[in-house]
């Protein structure tokens, strides 16, 4: 017997039943029907639908409608008899979401025959003001409402034998949860809900069995309540290929427009080349007949509007790139046939699917090409589409220990041994950590905590917007998918991406690349800086300077070959075109990257290329006998097996699957086709398994060459406009306080400077200026926008003349004394060229003044030299370096004025450490090495065995360096390793993934008083050299140097000139008798002492 009032989980933090669990609960009591009632929302009907469907269970899909009934709000049920009955709740459950419009029992009239109602006794009862109520007063409230209205009686209602003999009765359980041991997840789950539960709340039921309704409710309503599951029966049509229609003038057909569009385009850009011509027709013929006409008009159309608005949109992405009518429509940016790209990776005409064009467009633009698609075709027609949030596992474990009052650091110590395997369920996660299990198995509290958190993980908690997906609709979408809107008003799909492909809608994604808002910026810069008619279109794909930069791996903040794997693949492989680039970004990925040494050996003709059979040679011989793309794979079929390209597509991707019975049937395919082309069974054979092997690692080269366009293109910006580059680099890296330092030392690297905040030059954001990039005032901590607007605004009156005529200017209600006071220690003020500690002191009077004279600011032009007042500063002291630049860090996220390492890097390296620099391009692995460093961040993590080691991200005036300290040196030093300060540190280098990275030996506290007042060795190394210059000693020296940096200085007497010279510290060497008898094989035994230099 099933209940007619069932929430899910969709019911947000209403009920603890997942669907899955509950088609389990039905199959285990044998139970044929049942009915699910989300309050106002579907989220899950169509899923709910599909599982009943695939265990043979009858749905029953009704929702908890919220309506107004004498203008007051109350719930009823409401439930779907047919599909119109379905479609029903779908723009019922919208009108409510969205705000539309109240729903009355009028709207629901409009339904009748199609739906069907319970309207609960106990809001029969509010109505009426009475608690018992009459039949007569019944049938009169029912009156006004649809035809197959019941009403509904709850467990406390069963007593009453008037109402359980009225015909139009039912019972009405609320199941929130489904067995009696879920009751206290659920008291949980609603104490997590941040509404909190009401006094007196239902505390909802558990889904009584057939034994317990038989015994508690009474037959006569069984069997009524029977008859009324019997008569919903929602049956949901065939899967169609719902698609948009583009809008057009009467009798005019979308595939006569496209093709007239394409011819258009096909003369301006291949002029007649009859390869295109041929290429277009077959494609738009494909289009034609799978009836996507309309969506290439639909895309093109939106891509064009972004174009116009100058908003940047990417050369391609995914397969559409393969296509020569996207070319032609300017949805992608790739010639197909220049780079032999093939169609039917996109659209096959051998598997018919819905068509897959994603678009990038730079991530602030993104919305308004949304908002353009939303005009043009309507609101009704237009959806982002909703996605789901749910309780993970660390969520969970958070949520419910509020709940369950543990203590933090009972909190933090299951958190610290839980496995970081996001994939992990609960109790697979409780099995791999022993310890934690061990743990829970100690204390009942423990053991109660997680049966419930394995309740209620994976329940949904939220609804939010997808990333990138849109629906478009030539009808309401309102017939197929309910709607809700998102906290800005945008209407979403209430279901997800799955459920919205399998009713046959399509998705659009619209994407947002941070790269393309980048380029934006730079060419924006570039054109108001440099070149007035600068554009992107058309660069030049062997632009060597652009090559020079990849082949020394300087590609920070170039997309797809940042990371320091890339870079040092790039340095071995130094790239010479275009289709270099295109390979190593498709091979750089786990399982291929084994073939990235192959590529670089057989381009530099270290190592021969050999292939299979001759015919794999025009196939295979721009990647150097490498198999990268999967076109490559389907080009191999079409070739051996006479494939068309679409049966060569399907046989990639049957021998991808690892699917021992597809991959059979495939290599039977394969061999049919080879055999009739006469090719020796030995080698079909032999190309087949070829075949299989490289099929997981190929990778898509549409995709591949697509993405490579916008690595090449921030390459060529980076090498030919630095600064405009690094400028856009470093807007983008506000809030991350890590790359902004790695960025500023990769522009110091560049020789550009960077100039301080300036209270006369500064906007908001970075800048590029003559001489360098200026800081923003944004990157000032603790100014707020309203600050620093209303000084940029002032400022464009006039430049400010001191720090009183800024007081004098803008409006001290909104600039506090504070903010005046972090400008000064900023160095904004710095250009007035008078000491930080006495504007810092002349502050209050500047304020004083700004006070008593700001009202009459507006009428004054204050370049009147009749208004200039004497301003009097006093005789402050000097801030101390160390202070000043201790306040820059604080504020600024770096030093500004200069770096305190570079102030003493003399002096340090003459005390035998190296810098970060050293140690990143010319220290060598398995040596050890110290160097004085600034602490940015102590990463601390667990063992396996549960002990405490870090990772430890360190700074120079220069780099960024990674160490890493072991439990044991750990425990002696934590307290020593505290991020914002400087430390000395002696560690071991060693090499990780392509990236050297110190191992601490040791570290001390770093005090820059000592280096001012300790003494430096009183021994030297001194060298006679004969017939050398400087530079053959130096250049003799390095290798040593770089071995065994230290503090001893080296002392060169050169012979014929009598003269002795001493060395730069950075030609300092370590005090060891084995650097010693280095030297002396260098340069001679009689050659080289070791003394003290006073003697």
């Amino acid at each position: 017997m099933t209940h007619l009032r069932v929430r899910s989980g969709y019911s947000f933090m209403k009920s603890t039943i997942k669907l899955n669990d509950y088609l389990a609960f039905a199959k285990e009591h044998q139970l044929d029907t049942l009915v699910l009632t989300d309050d106002n929302v579907l989220y899950g009907a169509y899923q709910f639908y599909q599982l009943c469907q695939t265990h043979q269970i009858k749905p029953v899909i009704g929702l908890s409608l919220s309506i107004q009934i004498d203008e007051r709000d109350e719930e009823v049920m409401v439930y779907s008899k047919n599909y119109h009955g379905y479609q029903a709740l779908l723009s019922l459950s919208s009108a409510v979401e969205t705000g539309e419009e109240p729903v009355t029992r009028h709207t629901l009239q409009a339904y009748q025959g199609d739906i069907k109602v319970i309207v609960p006794l106990s809001v029969i009862r509010r109505i009426y003001g009475k608690s018992q109520l009459e039949a007569d007063e019944i049938n009169k409230f029912l009156s006004d409402w649809p035809v197959d209205t019941h009403v509904g009686l709850a467990l406390s209602d069963i007593d009453n034998e008037i109402l359980i003999g009225y015909d139009r009765t039912v019972w009405l359980s609320d199941v929130t949860y489904l067995r009696p041991a879920d009751k206290e997840a659920y008291r949980c789950l609603r104490q997590m809900d941040k509404k909190k539960q009401n006094e007196g709340e239902d505390e909802g039921h558990h889904f009584l069995t057939e034994d317990e309704q038989t015994s508690r409710i009474p037959k006569a309503l069984l069997e009524r309540t029977r008859r009324f599951v019997a008569d919903c029966d929602v049956v949901m049509p065939p899967k169609e290929r719902l698609l948009p229609k583009f809008p057009l003038p009467e009798n005019t057909s979308p595939h006569r427009y496209l093709t007239k569009l394409c011819e258009e385009a096909l003369k301006n850009k291949y002029g007649d080349n009859t390869e295109a011509t041929k290429r277009m027709q077959y494609e738009l013929a494909v289009i034609n007949k799978m009836g996507y006409s309309d969506y290439f008009l639909i895309v093109s159309d939106f891509i064009r509007y972004a174009r116009k608005e100058q908003i940047m949109v990417g050369p391609g992405r995914g397969s559409a790139a393969g296509s020569i009518v996207s070319y032609l429509l300017d949805i992608t940016q790739v010639d197909p046939l220049h780079y032999e790209l093939l169609f039917e990776r996109f659209l096959n005409p051998e598997r018919v699917t819905m068509p897959d064009i994603d678009i990038d467009f730079s991530d602030y633009g993104r919305d308004k090409v949304i908002d353009y698609v939303k005009q043009k075709y309507g609101r009704e027609h237009v959806a982002q589409i909703g996605t789901f949030g749910t309780f993970k596992v660390r969520s969970t474990i958070r949520e419910l220990a509020k709940v369950f009052g543990l203590a933090d650091e009972t909190l933090h110590y299951i958190l610290k041994l839980l496995p970081h395997d996001p994939s992990l369920t609960i109790t697979r996660a409780v099995k791999e950590s022993p310890d934690l299990l061990d743990y829970i198995k100690q204390s009942d509290e423990l053991k109660s905590f997680f049966k419930i958190a394995r309740v209620i993980e994976d329940l949904p908690r939220n609804l939010s917007t997808h990333a990138a997906g849109v629906v478009i609709y030539h009808d309401r979408l309102t017939k197929h998918t309910p709607l809700t809107r998102d906290n800005d008003a945008h209407l979403l799909t209430q279901y997800n991406m799955t459920d919205l492909e399998s009713i046959g809608l399509l998705k659009i994604d619209f994407l947002g690349l941070k790269n393309l808002t980048i380029i934006e910026h730079i060419v924006k810069d570039i054109r108001k800086k440099a070149v007035p008619d600068f554009t992107m279109d058309q660069l030049a794909l062997d632009d060597q300077p652009t090559y020079r930069l990849l082949q020394k791996g300087r590609t920070l903040g170039i997309f797809q070959l940042e990371s320091k794997g890339m870079q040092d693949t790039l340095t071995k492989l130094k790239p010479t075109r275009f289709e270099d680039i295109v390979a190593v970004n498709a091979l750089y990925r786990p399982g291929p990257m084994a073939f990235i040494d192959t590529y670089i050996k057989r381009k530099e003709q270290k190592e021969t290329v050999s292939y299979l059979h001759p015919d794999l040679e025009p196939i295979l011989r721009d990647t150097h006998g490498v198999l990268i793309y999967q076109e490559q794979i389907m080009r191999v079929a079409n070739q051996f097996a006479g494939l068309s390209f679409g049966e060569a597509d399907l046989l990639r991707r049957a021998v991808s699957k690892k699917n021992r019975s597809a991959i059979e049937k495939a290599k039977a395919t394969f061999t049919a086709g080879c055999l009739k082309k006469g090719y020796d069974a030995a080698i079909i054979d032999e190309v087949f398994s070829w075949i299989l092997n490289f099929a997981n690692y190929g990778f898509n080269r549409s995709h591949a060459v697509s993405y490579s366009l916008i690595s090449y293109q921030l390459a060529y910006l980076k090498a030919h406009f630095p600064k405009n580059f690094y400028t856009a680099l470093l807007n983008d890296a506000y809030g991350s306080n890590d790359k902004m330092v790695q960025y500023s030392h990769e522009v110091k690297r560049a020789g550009i400077n960077m100039l301080a905040p300036n209270i006369n030059q500064s906007l908001h954001l970075f800048t590029s200026e003559k001489a360098g990039i200026r800081m923003g005032l944004k990157a000032i901590k603790g100014l707020s926008y309203p600050v620093i607007d209303a000084i940029v605004k002032e400022r464009r009156q006039a430049p400010f003349q001191s720090l009183y005529d800024f007081c004098l200017r803008v409006p001290l209600d909104l600039v506090k004394r504070k903010d005046i006071e972090t400008l000064v220690l900023a160095g904004a003020f710095d250009i007035f060229e008078i000491e930080r500690a006495a504007l810092l002191q002349s502050i209050d009077a500047a304020i004083e003044n700004g006070t008593l004279f700001g009202d009459i600011r507006g009428d004054i032009d204050w370049l009147d030299g009749f208004y200039q007042m004497e301003e009097r500063y006093p005789d402050a002291e000097p801030m101390p370096l160390m202070e000043k630049l201790s306040f820059e860090k604080a504020l600024v996220g770096m030093y500004v004025s200069t770096h305190p390492l570079a102030h003493y890097r003399q002096q340090i390296r003459q005390r035998g450490s190296v810098s970060l620099t050293f140690l990143t391009e010319v220290a060598l692995v398995k040596h050890g090495y110290q160097t004085v460093a600034f602490v940015e961040e102590v990463r601390v993590i667990r063992t396996k065995r549960g002990e405490s080691m870090a990772f430890i991200q360190l700074t120079d005036e220069d780099a960024t360096f990674e160490m890493v300290i072991f439990p044991e040196q750990f425990r002696t030093y934590k307290q020593v390793l505290v991020e914002g300060d400087f430390v000395w540190i002696r560690a071991k280098i060693e090499e990780r993934q392509g990236k050297k990275q110190g191992i601490v030996e040791e570290v001390k506290p770093f005090d820059f008083d000592d280096v001012r007042t300790q003494q430096t060795t009183d021994m030297a190394y001194f060298v006679q050299v004969v017939d050398m210059n400087e530079q053959q000693v130096l250049k003799t020296l390095k290798p040593l140097v770089t071995k065994y940096p230290g503090d001893t200085p080296v002392m060169l007497y050169q012979k014929e000139t009598r003269q002795l010279f001493k060395l730069k510290p950075e030609y300092y060497l370590e005090n060891d008798y084995a650097v010693k008898k280095q030297l002396q094989r260098l340069f001679g035994d009689d050659n080289v002492k070791q003394k003290s230099v006073s003697s």
